[in-house]
């Protein structure tokens, strides 16, 4: 098998994985109770989050104190992260039960 073909096997069979791997990261959070669109939020990787909510990902997920990844982008001031966010219709508005001091996302 010719280099070139067989590196377009070997990224073809990497794809199943890379799947199964994805959507266990859909559906866990880390100890924090964040899950990998709020990491990816918090830490401003816009591209990441594209793949994360392509693949399935709730934009309005809810880690500790009911944050959502919105609020950790816009606390952060990731604003590409909250175009992107605000895009797949996530929710603007804080629920009720949120403290008053941290209750404006933007």
């Amino acid at each position: 098998m010719h280099e070139c073909d067989r590196r377009q096997t070997d990224k073809l069979t990497m794809l199943p994985r890379f799947r199964l791997k994805l959507c266990f990261a859909l559906r866990t959070h880390a100890q924090s109770g964040w899950s990998a669109v709020h990491t990816a939020a918090w830490n401003g990787y816009v591209e990441l989050c594209s793949v994360l909510l392509n693949a399935g990902a709730d934009p309005d997920v809810q880690g500790p104190s009911a944050v959502t990844p919105l609020h950790l982008a816009s606390q952060q001031g990731h604003v590409d992260v909250c175009r992107r966010l605000i895009r797949s219709n996530c929710t603007v508005d804080c629920p009720a039960d949120i403290d008053d001091s941290r209750s404006t996302v933007f």
